[in-house]
């Protein structure tokens, strides 16, 4: 597949209104309808033209345009006659004709990116940068909602998607398992988040993910990033020595109360980022619940393990400047301490402490900059 198409598989947009974000809402009413007909298009200089002149499956169709994805909504199959197609492609055309050009309907950032799907029964999305061909090595980041949340939801607070093209890695988006309540989730530890005790194997999901990312790119050091259940996903991918796994970013996540649980993982670099007033995980840790729900180990504690784990000298912390990333308190709230002297590899252990921060910070607009600017820059220092 050429890199200046973008694939979009398995679900798409039912009606004429693409989503009810409303960034886009010219592009939303024709991507609609484009949905509904599917057959594989061509979009150029606002126009549509049909390349093959058949429909393709219900599951995957490619679109060529500068629009970056958006948040979709299950598809809801409907019957195609010859007469519902025609109107379907009549009404599109006239959308976009009387829309303008392409150019015209898009913010220059807004930038082009191939998207597959992968994960089979299970799937995930794959995004990689514009005009990728497989000749580079790619870092990989992986991005784990929270309970019970989904990775399209939790891409668009953090604005991962925005940093592929500028930060030149790949994003994968999987979704938790759904529990009987339909509620997507992480089997992380006994505190969060298999609460029906299903047992499902979520690291080995996510390893086969990266596998089958190895189809589409040449897989780098791989990077796991999660807010709350997905923190506590991604602290759980570690302490199974995840294969290539470089670093962890969680937010207000956490780990095993237990040390022993990790005791044999191999050490990597650790940011962890956690609001001192999260009333749902809270930022000191909590002992075991009752006897069949565990607990979880404090953001400082925690921090402290991992860098322990390096070989790092504890006593020799360094405190950062304060930076800005919560809009819900004025100024630099966020403190920042960092364990490198005497880490083993070149490691970085970081606390970034959101001074009466929430479960769920309002970021700031430079808040995903920040973020794979840290995992790609400096998890690691020069000399590893």
């Amino acid at each position: 597949m050429r890199a200046d198409l973008v694939t979009y598989s398995k679900y798409w947009v039912q009606g004429p209104v693409g989503y009810s974000g409303g960034a886009f809402p010219e592009v939303e009413r024709w991507f609609g309808l484009i949905g509904q007909i599917l057959p594989e298009f061509k979009v150029s200089r606002g126009r549509i033209r049909i390349i093959k002149g058949k429909l393709l499956h219900p599951n995957r169709f490619i679109l060529k345009t500068g629009i970056k994805p958006l948040p979709l909504l299950p598809f809801i199959p409907m019957r195609l006659t010859p007469r519902s197609l025609f109107a379907c492609i009549l009404l599109t055309f006239l959308l976009v004709a009387c829309g303008g050009s392409q150019n015209e309907l898009l913010p220059e950032s807004v930038t082009q990116q191939t998207v597959f799907t992968i994960g089979g029964d299970r799937p995930a999305t794959l995004k990689l940068p514009m005009g990728y061909d497989f000749m580079g090595v790619l870092p990989v980041v992986i991005a784990l909602h929270g309970h019970p949340g989904n990775s399209m939801g939790f891409d668009a607070s953090w604005g991962l998607s925005e940093r592929i093209d500028a930060d030149n890695f790949a994003l994968i988006l999987p979704e938790g398992t759904r529990n009987p309540a339909n509620r997507r989730f992480w089997n992380a530890t006994g505190y969060c988040c298999d609460f029906f005790e299903s047992g499902v194997d979520d690291v080995a999901y996510l390893s086969s993910l990266i596998e089958e990312a190895g189809e589409y790119i040449q897989v780098g050091h791989i990077f796991s990033v999660g807010h709350s259940n997905g923190g506590f996903m991604s602290y759980r991918l570690a302490c199974e020595g995840f294969p290539g796994l470089t670093a962890i970013a969680p937010l207000a996540g956490s780990s095993f109360l237990d040390p022993t649980r990790c005791e044999e993982a191999p050490p990597v670099s650790v940011l962890h980022i956690h609001g001192t007033a999260d009333p749902i995980v809270l930022y000191a840790g909590r002992e075991r619940i009752r006897m069949n729900r565990d607990g979880y180990v404090g953001a400082e504690d925690v921090v402290a393990r991992w860098a322990k784990r390096a070989g790092c000298d504890l006593s020799k912390a360094e405190e950062l400047p304060a930076i800005d990333i919560d809009r819900a308190n004025d100024g630099a709230e966020t403190d920042r301490i960092r364990y490198r002297e005497g880490c083993q590899d070149g490691i970085t252990v970081e606390l970034w402490k959101i001074n009466e921060g929430s479960h769920i910070p309002g970021f700031t607009p430079n808040y995903a900059e920040l973020l794979i600017d840290w995992l790609l820059n400096e998890s690691r220092t020069e000399a590893s």
